[in-house]
């Protein structure tokens, strides 16, 4: 029988190797991001994503229709809570993994659920990312320090 320390052990250890890859990232003042417009049996959702370096998800900011809803403001926290996660070095296809096929309502026949619509809008946006690195700069890795300053 699995003591509860060794569970503990294994996950703690699975997650500190995943972490240490971007652990806390903080992003720069000007972000390169993507906005996408979708709705979801009429409610209006405004989706921005900026990437890591490594082009992977790495902000997520969520905006309805219906401002100050009990709805808007759970799907704001929500966007902050991944936001965090993301930033902290959980991988996206871990989370998307969790997200995507939840079923409540407001749902529709292209999605199951309103997080179910937004994780697959984010998993889009980030093949984007990916597919803009690797033509522009045959490579996954985006430097946002970089300047323009002659040295």
């Amino acid at each position: 029988m699995e003591t509860v320390a060794n569970c503990h052990l294994r996950w703690t250890t699975r997650w500190s190797t995943v972490a240490s890859l971007e652990r806390d990232y903080r992003f720069p003042e000007t972000r390169a991001g993507l906005t996408r417009k979708f709705s979801v049996r009429g409610l209006d959702v405004y989706l921005t994503v900026n990437p890591l370096p490594s082009a992977e998800p790495g902000e997520v900011f969520i905006k309805l229709a219906k401002q100050g809803s009990t709805l808007s403001g759970l799907m704001q926290a929500w966007a902050v809570t991944v936001s965090a996660a993301l930033q902290r070095g959980v991988p996206w296809a871990d989370l998307r993994e969790k997200y995507t096929g939840t079923n409540f309502e407001p749902n529709d026949h292209r999605c199951t659920s309103l997080i179910d619509a937004v994780a697959r809008n984010i998993d889009d946006l980030a093949s984007h990312f990916r597919d803009m690195l690797d033509e522009v700069h045959g490579q996954r890795t985006l430097d946002f320090n970089e300047t323009d300053e002659e040295t």
